[in-house]
């Protein structure tokens, strides 16, 4: 089907759910559990947890699951929202690293996999095998050895839900003055990466927002539904960009082979 819907509404709606992060709990913080300044401005500097990143992917997965619900059975939806509500804890053992082409995938995803297993281990046991089954074939659609099944395209559609998230954080940043910088993460890490210096040639920028925005055009635009998220990363690249997408939209199309019809239809 053709992708005529506006879906502008789930970028303000997006927004507005993020706003949310920056609301400090007042209990704790008067309480001593954290720093805390009653009446503080907003911090749009503090750190982004996982969770609150996991909490982005299912806010655009649920609002897909309103425009179009036929995408899915009852019984699907549910297990993307819960995949991508669980699927960065494997990450709690050695933390989040950059997905910028320098790990080790296969190192990485059995530490993960090992984490996550014990972390949903409390799960009702047909529940968690469910969702292991949905974490698996998410991890391997890094390494092109997923089964196309419904479990694949489970796992696909929630690694759009996953990328778009990342890209759609650093526009708000971006929008509140806060925009983040692939130079800084050279300068004071030394870990510009050859696939982040192959992006920026492609892009003619180091901010990160059009960056992350023509990665996720790279790995997700074979995935079934994908022009749906493309028109959710449209309007928000709009906003920030004087009412247009990045200019350099069709040179990514002829480098990664993106058709019109990859960006504008949806098969189902």
């Amino acid at each position: 089907m053709y992708i005529h819907d506006n879906l502008d509404w789930i970028w303000q709606i997006y927004k507005n759910v993020r706003k949310g992060d920056l609301v400090i709990r007042s209990g704790f913080g008067l309480c001593g559990v954290y720093k805390y300044l009653a009446d503080g401005p907003i911090d749009y500097r503090r750190p982004e947890s996982d969770s609150e990143h996991t909490c982005g992917c299912v806010e655009i997965a649920r609002n897909l699951s309103r425009a179009f619900p036929e995408l899915f059975f009852v019984e699907e939806w549910l297990r993307i929202f819960d995949l991508l509500k669980y699927h960065d804890l494997g990450e709690i053992t050695y933390g989040d690293r950059p997905d910028d082409g320098t790990q080790n995938t296969k190192e990485k995803n059995t530490v993960e996999l090992d984490t996550f297993m014990e972390v949903i281990s409390p799960l009702p046991t047909y529940q968690a095998n469910i969702l292991l089954q949905d974490f698996l074939s998410f991890q391997k659609l890094d390494s092109g050895l997923a089964s196309q099944n419904a479990s694949y395209n489970i796992a696909c559609f929630c690694k759009l839900c996953d990328k778009l998230d990342a890209v759609l954080h650093a526009i708000f940043y971006e929008l509140n003055g806060v925009g983040g910088d692939l130079s800084y993460k050279e300068q004071f890490h030394s870990l510009l990466s050859k696939r982040d210096k192959f992006y920026i040639q492609q892009t003619g920028t180091t901010k990160i927002a059009p960056n992350w925005a023509i990665h996720f055009l790279d790995i997700c635009h074979n995935y079934p539904h994908f022009a749906m998220f493309f028109r959710i990363l449209e309007p928000a690249v709009k906003e920030i960009n004087g009412g247009k997408f990045y200019d350099w939209l069709p040179k990514a199309q002829k480098t990664f082979g993106i058709t019109n019809e990859q960006l504008h239809y949806c098969y189902v």
